[in-house]
Parts: C-alpha cells; structure tokens; sequence
C-alpha cells in the first residue's frame, strides 16, 4: 500500500509493461536526444496512456517550443517550483535554466518570498526588471489566481498578448504539474539534471 513518505512514490514509474511499448520506445529516443534517463515525471504520468501524449505536446508547446525566450520561461518555472515546494521541477529546472543563460545568482533569487525587498540580480541571461515582472506575474497568478491591473499593463508594455498569454498558462501548468509530482510522491532520478532540450 503505498504511503506518505517522500522516499515511496504513491505511483510508481511504468516500465514497458504499464506505460506501452510504442510510448517506451518514444521515451528512448526522446532521452538519447537529451541525455541521462527517462524522467520520473514522464514515465509517472504515461501510466495514463490516453492522457500522455496530449500533455506532453500541450507541455512542450509552452516549454521548450513556446514563444517566450529560455530565460523567461524557466524563470517562471523555477518560481513555481520555490513557491509550491516541488524539489523535482526545481531540480530539473536549475538544469535547464542554466543551460538557457540563467545565472546561479538570479536563480537564487527565486526562492525568495513573496514580497521580499532584495532586488533581482541581472545578468547576461535576464535584466534584472524583467526577472522581478515575471516573479511577480507568477506569485499573483499563484496566489490571487489573477494579474493586477499594474502588473497585467506591465507584461502587456513588454510582450504582445500571446506572450502574456502564455505567461499564464505556463505558470497555472506548471502549478499543476507540482501538485501531481507531489501528490504522486515523485522521486528524482539517479543522475537527474543533465537535459538539452533546445
């Protein structure tokens, strides 16, 4: 029976058996490409083989193939990640932020809390405004389920609205992703970190 203990997951990754060969099959060719092993989320969630590819494609529209530059999306993410306390997304994205051109100090930063007067640290991957707009975007969207009619005029002053759009459902899928890699009791993988997505 499973149970509550961070250490058992509640729902296992699927081997071939649960997931499908033609997912599995997918799986290793996706993780040649990126390198280290099949992730834990992706092979937690294929047990619902009707759900799978549809998040996966809708997943990967907002990230690693949506309209907003490497260092915004993953900013975003790695705030959600602080703010819902999903060890594995703030894990996997340090990895893949690093590689888009955060740099370690601002990623830092997003583990602040709300509110915090400690401005944020620019560097060649994120001017600092723009990293606090966007903490700020997510933390309203996380706890007010909304944007300000400020914060909202400012997105809109920097990106066009299908950005802006995508600012919010990038931030409410990765919420959501949280609360299922928590409630599933996902586990990091041995050799977690290491991704090329782009």
């Amino acid at each position: 029976m499973p149970t509550n203990s961070p250490e058992q997951p509640r729902i296992a990754p699927g081997g071939v058996r649960e997931i499908g060969r033609p997912t599995w099959w997918f799986m290793q060719l996706v993780t040649k490409r990126t390198g280290g092993p099949i992730p834990n989320v992706m092979r937690t969630l294929a047990r619902h083989r009707g759900l799978f590819l549809p998040w996966l494609f809708y997943s990967s529209r907002l990230m690693p193939f949506g309209s907003l530059k490497g260092t915004e999306s993953e900013l975003i993410i790695l705030r959600v990640a602080s703010r819902t306390g999903s060890d594995y997304e703030r894990h996997h994205h340090e990895a893949l932020g690093a590689q888009a051109g955060l740099g370690a100090d601002v990623m830092a930063w997003t583990k602040l809390p709300r509110g915090s007067s400690e401005p944020a640290p620019g560097d060649d991957g994120i001017e600092g405004a723009l990293a606090e707009l966007l903490v700020q975007a997510t933390d309203e969207l996380l706890d007010d389920r909304d944007l300000s009619d400020d914060t909202f005029a400012a997105l809109s002053a920097r990106f066009d609205e299908r950005r802006v759009l995508e600012i919010c459902l990038l931030a409410g899928h990765y919420a959501g992703l949280a609360a299922t890699l928590k409630a599933a009791r996902v586990q990091l993988e041995p050799g977690a970190g290491m991704h090329k997505l782009r």
